[in-house]
């Protein structure tokens, strides 16, 4: 079986070497690279392709919310997990806005980050505790909140145009969402969709 390929992103050199040496060939994820700011991971994505991005959210110019949202518009397929030292209202707020696949916090161990790469590879939603105590709304574990927001529009009728408007992403990404989701919820169209989302109190 092939290792998960892994990018580290993260502004403090301590927090990727430290990061980087939790993951061993033992863990089955290798990490392909590593770099300090959003700009050039997006240059890395591109040119690397890698399984998941390992994304500091506080980063100077680019944060990682911002970072993850132009890497999803282009690469939806690719899975982010994001890093916070704080699970805070406000900040698990955002990460239910982003289109990132998980959010863990950076106190946890390093069986626990292992854990969690896996876990988001495997199309689980990683998130803190806590922030599932903040949140208003149930929270899927198949879908992440981005591709939740896509079913729920998706499922009322929209057209893939008309979701990509209303949530200001590609067109192009907005199809690939959706082929995403209909595998995760083994669904084949918006009827078996609308029907999964009641079932679930999703919608």
């Amino acid at each position: 079986m092939n290792p998960i390929r892994l990018l580290i992103v993260d502004d403090h050199e301590l927090a990727r070497l430290g990061n980087a040496s939790v993951f061993t060939s033992s863990t089955g994820i290798e990490v392909i690279a590593m770099t300090n700011n959003g700009a050039d991971a997006l240059i890395l994505v591109e040119q690397l392709q890698p399984d998941l991005v390992l994304m500091d959210i506080s980063m100077p110019q680019m944060d990682g919310f911002e970072t993850t949202e132009r890497l999803k518009a282009t690469y939806p397929h690719i899975h982010v997990l994001l890093l916070s030292m704080y699970d805070s209202p406000e900040m698990c707020e955002r990460f239910t806005d982003s289109s990132a696949d998980g959010y863990q916090l950076k106190s946890i161990d390093a069986k626990a980050l292992v854990d969690s790469v896996k876990a988001v590879c495997n199309g689980v939603m990683v998130i803190p505790d806590k922030c599932r105590e903040y949140s208003r709304q149930p929270i899927s574990t198949v879908l992440t909140p981005r591709q939740l927001e896509i079913a729920k529009l998706w499922a009322r009728g929209l057209q893939a145009k008309q979701v990509a408007r209303h949530l200001n992403i590609s067109p192009r990404g907005t199809q690939k969402h959706i082929e995403n989701i209909y595998q995760r919820t083994t669904t084949h169209n918006k009827i078996e969709l609308a029907d999964y989302l009641t079932k679930n109190r999703l919608l």
